[in-house]
């Protein structure tokens, strides 16, 4: 997927590329991508009202998300 978008004289869209726990998940629970592009999949993963962050209440900026289990679902959060 790289030497194609390089070929291509373009960046990699989402989905060129996927890693060997990515496509080992069922359930698509691994999700990696560039949080800078608006439109890819992991940006809109990111506004999600579920996604969290650890240890963001020390001011610490990591680039990994969570995103909550919802058990006893709500239907306001499905926006």
């Amino acid at each position: 997927g790289k030497l194609t978008a390089k070929r291509e004289t373009r960046q990699l869209r989402d989905g060129d590329v996927k890693t060997a726990c990515q496509t080992a998940c069922p359930t698509g629970a691994i999700t990696f991508g560039n949080k800078n592009d608006k439109n890819s999949q992991v940006s809109k993963l990111r506004k999600s009202d579920l996604n969290y962050l650890v240890l963001e209440e020390v001011n610490v900026a990591p680039n990994v998300t969570y995103t909550a289990k919802v058990i006893n679902k709500d239907e306001k959060l499905d926006a």
